[in-house]
């Protein structure tokens, strides 16, 4: 029972044509496997290159730790010498007051004293007169 040869040529044909369909198909899709595959690749080597990016360019915990402790520091420092001078400009200044009542006092002193110049003379007219009665060098002179 063997089949005639026309047939058996056919069949072989249509197999041999599955085949290739087949091949065909699969290299395709191959293919698209491939290239879906690589853009995958592609885009985790560029999360990667980013997440190394991020691990080499941010600072760690305990680099920002030692950065604020130096700034807490400075500040500490500019604030002590703020604290300081605030102090020495809220201390009294016992030059400064010994200057200032000094020149008051010698203010009033002279004020009194020409206040009293002032009412010797018009208490004392007498000795406006004995004045005038001096004798000058011009009076004799003349006479």
């Amino acid at each position: 029972m063997t089949a005639p040869p026309d047939d058996l040529d056919l069949r072989l044909a249509v197999l041999e044509a599955t085949l290739l369909e087949r091949s065909t198909a699969q290299e395709r899709a191959l293919s698209v496997a491939m290239t879906a595959s690589e853009k995958r690749l592609d885009t985790m080597n560029e999360w990667r290159a980013t997440y190394a990016d991020l691990v080499t360019n941010t600072m760690s915990r305990t680099e920002i730790t030692v950065a604020l402790q130096g700034i807490v520091e400075q500040t500490r420092g500019e604030l002590s010498s703020l604290r300081d001078r605030v102090a020495a400009l809220g201390a009294p200044d016992y030059l400064l007051w010994g200057v200032v009542v000094s020149a008051l006092s010698g203010l009033a002193f002279g004020i009194w004293l020409l206040i009293g110049l002032k009412i010797d003379n018009a208490t004392m007219p007498l000795a406006l007169q004995v004045e005038h009665l001096k004798i000058q060098p011009d009076r004799c002179a003349a006479k």
